[in-house]
């Protein structure tokens, strides 16, 4: 039989302490990130829509998934209807008026 050396084992546990501080890198990694898109979540983000003929202000939103997100809506000068289907939000704005909308 053969024998292993001290230096064999030696090496065998530091790739072993390498290997597992490695993987606790990670799971620590991992638990900071959804840690911190549950806070963002929970903050959620305001946006100011002005509805003006023919535009919204600004154009284009985007949010991460599962933020929550107040919509602060005005019409600077007719009445507009605002509607996202995905998520059956649909609003009459006013002009003058302000609608806010809240969702995730």
């Amino acid at each position: 039989m053969k024998r292993r050396g001290k230096r064999r084992g030696v090496t065998d546990i530091v790739a072993g302490l390498l290997i597992l501080i490695s993987v606790l890198v990670i799971v620590i990694g991992v638990y900071n990130y959804k840690q911190q898109q549950k806070i963002l979540a929970e903050q959620g983000v305001e946006i100011h829509i002005v509805a003006r003929q023919w535009v919204f202000e600004p154009d284009e939103i985007v949010v991460r998934k599962g933020q929550k997100v107040t919509l602060i809506l005005t019409s600077a000068d007719v009445t507009h209807g605002f509607m996202l289907d995905a998520f059956n939000i649909n609003v009459i704005v006013h002009p003058g008026e302000i609608v806010k909308i809240t969702f995730v």
